[in-house]
């Protein structure tokens, strides 16, 4: 919703920013609990690993344009300084 004033709340922009930042870190905390068995190998079932092991690595890969689809992690950081600031 908008603010008085017309302009976007900063608290949209908060939200995007540690929403990406949250999603980030819990896949990167997947992939360290995962171990070795998250690196992707294509040997279909004479694999060892579990399959949610096996997808961690390349999912947490995937997910690392959640910062750049959500705003970009700077500009959001931009938008929250000059908001808050008012500049």
């Amino acid at each position: 919703a908008d603010s008085a004033g017309g302009k976007p709340s900063p608290a949209s922009s908060l939200l995007k920013l540690r929403g990406s930042e949250l999603q980030q870190a819990t896949l990167e905390l997947l992939v360290d609990v995962a171990g070795p068995d998250s690196l992707p190998v294509d040997a279909g079932d004479a694999v060892a690993a579990p399959v949610w092991a096996q997808r961690t690595a390349p999912t947490y890969l995937n997910y690392r344009k959640v910062s750049i689809y959500s705003g970009s992690s700077e500009v959001q950081r931009s938008i929250i300084a000059s908001s808050i600031l008012g500049l």
